[in-house]
């Protein structure tokens, strides 16, 4: 039997599309156990039309990581499902989460791929970590880019859309209360590796998400704290697969790239301490790194980039490719024009182990006639 667990505050209309679309791809015999966490009295008006879930109040808001473990407590079912109330569950997801429980023993904790309702594109593809970073990967890329497996091993999925075997909650303990709305997941995951189980994510039934949309206010702060909390306890614990994520993402995108041979100079945009690392896979690709140019301190981490504001001409005349390293591939998607005036098209790195060319945003090749 699944218990599908679900944490709800406030957001009354989004919840209700929530609800609807997972009451109706629920597996046979599934039980649905919502958390209201103190959302106030719309949400239990709301909430009292769905006679077929069961409501389990807060009397005060404590955040998802801890409705997360209120729900599993009053979980009947031997298969734990958590899904967020910004989630659309699509038809059969959760029967290949059973299914796959069900079939394989070692198994820790089972995501889903989730993509953004807005333009499906990615908005998780399992987490990533290097020393400075806890990462979605390919975070806004189309699917169908990607060479991904039915099911692919992750060292941690998120919680948004997340299953594992109420067994193996009760062995890891829960999700760590010492979080508040983040990390609570990852640590998870971590502990199940720690015991020797694997974690997965599946790919082959995407389901949408709209991203912390019904989650409280500090959004900010709270992620601060919980970096704090979650790299005292870890550093050193896990694997920095970061780069090897760039290293595939590298090959794919630069497979039939033609190098003009010269030093590639490098420009730099990203704020973290290590952004150099995230050029160097490119090596592993014919590319040889030139010079180094750091404009982190021109803008805020998720700015939009205006590169004739921020790039000097006698870049943009160069005759060599540029490699531009971001915190995410968007920010500098509103510079056709500048990419438009290269002799060459250049080399976007982000965070997220995208890899990607000026052509693929169709940046090159002159401006239209």
């Amino acid at each position: 039997m699944v218990s599908v667990i679900v944490p709800v505050y406030r957001n009354t209309t989004l919840v209700e599309y929530c609800l609807t679309a997972l009451l109706e791809h629920l597996p046979t015999g599934a039980e649905v156990i919502v958390v209201d966490d103190a959302s106030g009295l719309d949400t239990a008006a709301l909430l009292r039309k769905f006679g077929q879930v069961s409501v389990v109040e807060h009397q005060e808001n404590k955040g998802n990581t801890v409705a997360y473990n209120t729900g599993a407590a009053a979980a009947r079912g031997d298969v734990l499902a958590f899904v967020d109330s910004d989630v659309f569950v699509p038809d059969g997801a959760l029967n290949e989460f059973e299914s796959l429980i069900q079939r394989d023993s070692k198994l820790g904790a089972i995501g889903s791929i989730l993509l953004y309702p807005h333009d499906y594109t990615i908005q998780h593809a399992g987490i990533a970590f290097d020393q400075w970073t806890v990462t979605h990967l390919y975070v806004g890329r189309r699917l169908d880019e990607l060479e991904l497996e039915r099911t692919v091993e992750r060292q941690a999925v998120t919680a948004a859309f997340f299953a594992c075997r109420r067994d193996i909650f009760a062995q890891v303990g829960g999700f760590s209360e010492t979080y508040r709305d983040g990390l609570e997941d990852v640590e998870f995951c971590l502990r199940c590796r720690e015991l020797g189980l694997k974690n997965l994510l599946t790919t082959g039934i995407p389901a949408m998400h709209m991203e912390s949309a019904t989650r409280g206010p500090y959004k900010q702060i709270r992620r601060v704290y919980n970096y704090s909390v979650f790299f005292s306890r870890w550093a050193g614990r896990f694997q920095p697969d970061l780069g090897q994520y760039l290293r595939t993402s590298a090959k794919r995108a630069l497979a039939s790239w033609a190098s003009c041979g010269n030093p590639t100079p490098v420009i730099n945009f990203c704020p973290t301490p290590n952004w150099l690392e995230l050029a160097e896979p490119l090596t592993e690709s014919g590319i040889r790194l030139g010079t180094i140019h750091n404009l982190s301190g021109t803008l805020a981490e998720t700015d939009t980039v205006d590169l004739f504001k921020t790039v000097p001409l006698a870049f943009q005349r160069l005759p060599s490719t540029i490699v531009f390293i971001v915190e995410h591939f968007s920010q500098l998607l509103q510079n056709r024009l500048w990419f438009a005036w290269r002799q060459r098209p250049d080399i976007v790195i982000d965070r997220h182990a995208n890899v990607l060319t000026s052509e693929r945003f169709g940046f090159s090749g002159g401006l239209p006639s």
